[in-house]
């Protein structure tokens, strides 16, 4: 005999848009829509090979699956801290745009989350100026506020292409 499905617990647990939630520092999560999110990769940093000449937050480039990707430091772009930690391995999620891809390196990948988009509140209050290019918003998740980001305006972003 087959399980019978409780109707009511399976709406509740898929209440809400898919984000992949990510730590951007020890007191500070963001959220990326999984619209925009690839994959999440964890690899030696030694794969990452550094471009000379680059904004510091450009780690280098990472060949993953046949495909040459640019990998970024998040917090260090978001103007949140001066290096990912971990010299090791990083945590790499891979986001896309149209057929672009760009991996952003953070200390901690924390898996998908739902979360009701209309709850997005816009940014209040002092903002990191090198913060607002590429915050949608924020919203409240279980006393955490989590930052929203806009994938579109990140790999985008005027640091990359020198405007």
């Amino acid at each position: 005999m087959l399980p019978t499905l409780d109707l009511q617990v399976l709406q509740q647990k898929t209440v809400g848009d898919p984000y992949l939630k990510v730590l951007l520092k020890s007191d500070q999560a963001a959220v990326l829509p999984m619209g925009k999110a690839q994959e999440a990769i964890d690899t030696p940093t030694r794969r990452v090979t550094p471009v000379p000449n680059m904004p510091a937050c450009v780690l280098g480039l990472l060949n993953h699956k046949s495909r040459v990707i640019w990998v970024v430091d998040l917090p260090l772009l978001l103007g949140l801290s001066t290096r990912v930690l971990n010299t090791q391995r990083y945590n790499i999620a891979i986001i896309r745009s149209g057929k672009t891809p760009l991996g952003l390196v953070v200390p901690e990948i924390r898996g998908v989350v739902r979360l009701a988009s209309d709850a997005v509140q816009p940014p209040v209050g002092e903002v990191l100026p090198a913060l607002m290019p590429y915050l949608r918003g924020y919203l409240m998740q279980s006393q955490e506020t989590l930052w929203v980001l806009e994938t579109e305006a990140i790999i985008h972003s005027a640091l990359f292409s020198g405007n």
